[in-house]
């Protein structure tokens, strides 16, 4: 990843902009996670380099180089995953995730949104309206990990620091997950990868809602597709975006072919979204505090 790369998507020209203001490289990344919204136009600083296109290129150059941020492109690392809940003081301390039946609810989200469109199959009308405009596979609680690669010490998962269009949680609580060793983990390292994946799994989504999200959101007026998972499950047992992969992916059309385009939503850096049964709870769970620098966490 080199500055064009990362000033390429909207993400990444967030973290720049943020890390030419003077955040850290932390805090320019929960930035740019902050206020990824996709069910509205982007934000001015993500349309272009944000008045000062030399000093946010020379951010983007500065980051892209960093020894701190190599681990960006980093794969999954199937011996450190977490499965976090973040929360606000007073919110009842959350149970344990259940590992067992992500796929089954997946299957059964997808066979929904496909007899919605079955019921209606012609684009939706464009309008100001928003709806279920995430890329990733819904279910509810789907077992979902993150590294703990972070800066910090101990070093909190990701999923705490790097929270897209965040509350500000105060509180977490994070359990290690172990993955089948030999898990098959598709790698989304940058837009070619995540369109590649849509392209071999298309779940077409023109009639819904996320049409006029996903409009919103790229200024791209057509037909959309996501992949679809149970597709997906058949070759992958989990998909991994990387830190370079979501800033140079996330909130960006991508053509798919002539007519179909694709939008990566909803993901945090360095997440695995699971798509096997086939993991286990490694701990009892460990309970996180932010300090009060927000993006710094300690143990409870």
């Amino acid at each position: 990843m080199n500055a064009d790369d990362l000033l390429s998507g909207p993400r990444g020209r967030r973290a720049s902009y943020e890390y030419a203001q003077g955040s850290g490289v932390l805090a320019a990344v929960a930035e740019a996670c902050e206020f990824a919204m996709y069910w509205q136009e982007p934000w001015p600083e993500e349309l272009d380099l944000a008045r000062d296109p030399e000093q946010v290129r020379a951010a983007a150059e500065e980051l892209a180089g960093r020894q701190e941020t190599s681990w960006w492109h980093a794969p999954v690392d199937l011996a450190d995953q977490h499965f976090c809940i973040s929360w606000t003081p007073g919110e009842d301390v959350p149970a344990p995730p259940q590992l067992r039946g992500l796929l089954a609810a997946v299957t059964a989200d997808l066979d929904e949104l496909a007899a919605r469109i079955a019921r209606s199959p012609a684009p939706a009308p464009w309008r100001d309206v928003s709806g279920a405009w995430w890329s990733f596979p819904w279910a509810l609680d789907a077992p979902r990990t993150d590294t703990a690669r972070m800066v910090g010490e101990p070093p909190a998962p990701a999923a705490l620091v790097w929270i897209e269009d965040s509350f500000g949680p105060e509180a977490g609580m994070s359990w290690r997950v172990g993955p089948p060793p030999d898990a098959r983990v598709y790698e989304v390292d940058g837009p070619a990868a995540w369109a590649a994946l849509v392209r071999a799994h298309p779940f077409e989504v023109t009639a819904t809602t996320k049409s006029h999200d996903w409009r919103r959101a790229t200024g791209r007026n057509g037909r959309w597709a996501m992949p679809d998972w149970r597709s997906v499950a058949e070759q992958w047992d989990g998909v991994h975006v990387t830190v370079a992969g979501y800033l140079t992916t996330a909130g960006r059309a991508l053509d798919i072919d002539d007519q179909l385009a694709t939008v990566l939503a909803g993901w945090e850096p360095d997440r695995t979204f699971w798509l096997t049964d086939d993991l286990r709870l490694l701990d009892d769970g460990t309970r996180w505090t932010r300090d009060e620098d927000d993006w710094v966490w300690r143990r409870a």
